[in-house]
């Protein structure tokens, strides 16, 4: 309830775009990047939407967000709430400029639609093109 309250204190989104969208965005941008840069947040947001618009994963960012297996925080099962407002606060502005503007402007990853960690070299990025690091994570197409 508190996060929907939240979600209305910013510029409604897009024409098309429901809140749940908007909320799942933020959440996967927090927790997988809570900690990155606001261009690092972003970046996990155009990945998200890259993937939305590719053709080859869901075609609803909350598709996406929940696809089995893809985003570390939701294989647990548990979709947990963010615990920190002034973190989720970024991220759901980081979700909000991306989701306004995707297509508008330039795609700091170069169009990826996977990343991860510098910190972990998962067996499946030798099928990907690294595109760009930003902050802690390495992007991939």
């Amino acid at each position: 309830m508190f996060f929907t309250l939240l979600l209305l204190t910013f510029s409604t989104p897009s024409a098309g775009s429901t809140r749940q969208d908007i909320i799942c965005l933020a959440k996967n941008i927090y927790f997988e990047a809570n900690n990155q840069s606001y261009v690092g947040q972003q970046a996990i947001a155009w990945v998200t939407l890259n993937r939305v618009y590719s053709g080859d994963y869901p075609n609803s960012i909350c598709g996406v967000v929940f696809q089995y297996k893809q985003f570390s925080w939701t294989i647990d099962g548990k979709h947990r709430n963010p615990r920190s407002v002034k973190k989720f606060s970024v991220a759901l502005a980081a979700a909000i400029s991306v989701y306004n503007n995707y297509g508008r402007v330039k795609d700091p990853t170069q169009g990826a639609t996977m990343y991860h960690t510098v910190y972990i070299v998962p067996y499946w990025q030798k099928d990907y093109k690294p595109t760009v690091i930003i902050g802690d994570h390495i992007f991939l197409k």
